[in-house]
């Protein structure tokens, strides 16, 4: 352990291991009463299939609802992770108050049907974090301000993290 408790062949290891991921907009999806706009994460030639993407879609229009009774604004986002170790589907949903309400399911690589919603204080990745991060500024600045949810709409991440 180095100063503060910093563990520093932690990070080291970490940032050995860091390798950018590629980020995609593969939409908006609407179920008549709620905006999602989804995202794919992956290594470049690791993208998620059909299979996955469908049951995300199913999961996050499920959740959105969910969050709808909670005081959702029926505006947010949803990220299709095709990770290392699992595929992990992110909600985020924006709620009343400028507030969001954040739910991540995890499974294995490569099997939808076993995705499941993780324990409580789950938190989302680096790469995941990337979209979130453009998520909020786009959300400021065509919601909030600009009071614009076409413009809020087509407004999707393309890069990588």
């Amino acid at each position: 352990m180095g100063a503060h408790g910093i563990d520093q062949q932690a990070l080291a290891e970490m940032s050995r291991a860091y390798a950018p991921r590629d980020i995609r907009g593969v939409g908006v999806w609407d179920d008549g009463d709620r905006l999602l706009k989804a995202y794919a994460i992956a290594a470049p030639a690791d993208w998620p299939d059909h299979a996955l993407l469908e049951r995300a879609r199913v999961l996050a229009v499920a959740q959105s609802a969910l969050d709808a009774e909670l005081g959702g604004t029926g505006l947010g986002a949803a990220l299709v992770h095709r990770g290392a170790d699992g595929d992990y589907v992110v909600v985020m949903n924006w709620t009343t108050g400028f507030m969001t309400r954040l739910t991540t399911f995890t499974g294995p690589r490569a099997d939808p049907g076993a995705l499941r919603q993780t324990s409580l204080g789950v938190g989302p990745c680096l790469w995941e974090l990337a979209v979130i991060g453009h998520e909020r500024e786009s959300f400021h600045r065509h919601i909030v301000i600009g009071r614009d949810v076409d413009a809020w709409r087509s407004d999707l991440l393309a890069g990588s993290a």
